[in-house]
């Protein structure tokens, strides 16, 4: 099967960084207190650096995804599972984003 390189709405990834695969989003939904507010310090297209306050003290992460839309929303953070999440609906659901901890492979699809 032939791919060929795409924008991330077209992306058919299921890697760290790109779309999300539901076990690791359902098991750090499930955590109620595994989740910290987080700052955004600084996003340059799809490295998002953010700070939070952890159990172990203040931390910064550098992280990927290949939604900046979706970074940009980012307002908690699992260091469990290395997710991002905000909320949505009207503050009624979560939606989440899945983080890279390396730079990303370019998106795509297939042919």
């Amino acid at each position: 099967m032939s791919t060929r390189t795409c924008t991330y709405h077209e992306c058919d990834r299921r890697t760290a960084g790109h779309n999300d695969h539901y076990i690791p989003v359902l098991r750090a939904m499930n955590q109620k207190y595994g989740w910290f507010p987080i700052e955004i310090l600084e996003q340059d297209g799809t490295k998002l650096t953010f700070s939070f306050r952890s159990p172990l003290g203040d931390e910064t992460r550098t992280a990927y995804n290949h939604n900046p839309e979706l970074l940009a929303q980012a307002q908690q953070f699992n260091p469990d599972w290395n997710i991002l999440r905000f909320k949505r609906d009207g503050g009624t659901a979560y939606r989440a984003i899945l983080l890279s901890r390396k730079p990303l492979a370019p998106c795509t699809t297939a042919a």
